[in-house]
């Protein structure tokens, strides 16, 4: 049995799904399998790169498109290690990330922690960020609420995911929605070595999401949560309102890259619904994506 599962979704970028498996051949621990979960590409990955799947440690597997979140659920129930890690096929590993975690888990008495790494940002012009480390470990949530990260760099015990569970009903911030259920349950093991790489580019699920659809989707994931009992006593309430607004100003902005001005302006009316002084910022910001989605609809062709 292997110490570690990588679970990988992906859909129709083999090129990228090849740097992150070779981030994870080049580990200098050898103690892993990966689970490539194909969510409906076509050609399929194992079709256009079968070369990639040749490491008998490497499994691949086919499924209807259904989204990440899906495909993450379906490499859990084929996985064996007692450690899960996610890996989306547009990020990847530094070659000693595996290494720091099996020194961390080994060392642990408790399975009801999650352990984090630290991650770099690859900005869309090759700048590298660091982005920063969790503070609070022993009541992570709040923290985490303010400043959210996506499952890349943590690694969660097979005994903690069996007692919280995915959450069932889709979103496009699925993990979001994951990982306030098991930081409400556990707490934080925050390594200092920056060990995982998450790339920002044009495509990034997120930045291609406009459908209304998905906006109720964000909000129904919040309602949710703050259904929670631990999460409703632990996360502020401004914190709970910032994010709300911040939803409908990250979808307003993804409308305006795609000239869809409606939905924007509906998007951004809501936001206002929970707006706080800490999204003046956001505000801002937003108002500026606004001005430039203007310019570009009437600049001539």
């Amino acid at each position: 049995m292997p110490k570690f599962s990588i679970i990988i979704p992906t859909h129709n970028r083999p090129n990228l799904l090849a740097r992150a498996i070779g981030s994870v051949l080049n580990q200098k621990c050898p103690d892993w399998e990966i689970i490539v979960v194909d969510d409906g590409s076509v050609p399929s990955a194992e079709t256009e790169r079968p070369e990639l799947f040749a490491d008998e440690r490497i499994s691949y597997y086919w499924q209807e498109a259904s989204g990440p979140g899906a495909a993450r659920k379906r490499g859990l129930n084929i996985s064996t290690a007692p450690w899960l890690c996610f890996l989306d096929d547009d990020d990847y590993y530094l070659p000693d990330h595996l290494s720091v975690l099996e020194a961390a888990v080994e060392s642990l008495t408790d399975w009801r922690v999650l352990v984090a790494t630290g991650m770099i940002t690859q900005k869309p012009d090759g700048n590298m960020v660091r982005d920063p480390t969790f503070a609070t470990t022993d009541r992570p949530l709040p923290e985490y609420w303010r400043r959210p990260v996506s499952l890349l760099p943590f690694a969660i015990s097979r005994q903690l995911i069996v007692r919280v569970p995915v959450p069932m009903i889709p979103s496009p911030i699925e993990d979001f929605e994951w990982l306030c259920l098991l930081l409400s349950s556990s707490s934080l093991l925050q390594l200092p070595a920056y060990t995982v790489v998450y790339v920002e580019h044009e495509v990034n699920r997120t930045n291609t999401l406009i459908d209304p659809n998905n906006l109720d989707q964000r909000l129904a994931v919040i309602s949710r949560l703050i259904n929670h009992t631990v999460i409703r006593q632990q996360v502020p309430l401004f914190s709970i309102n910032k994010m709300q607004t911040h939803q409908c100003w990250h979808h307003a902005r993804q409308c305006l890259k795609a000239q869809e001005f409606k939905s924007a302006g509906d998007a951004f009316l809501r936001g206002f619904k929970t707006f706080t002084i800490y999204n003046l910022a956001e505000l801002a910001y937003t108002v500026l994506c606004g001005l430039r989605a203007l310019k570009i609809r009437r600049s001539p062709r």
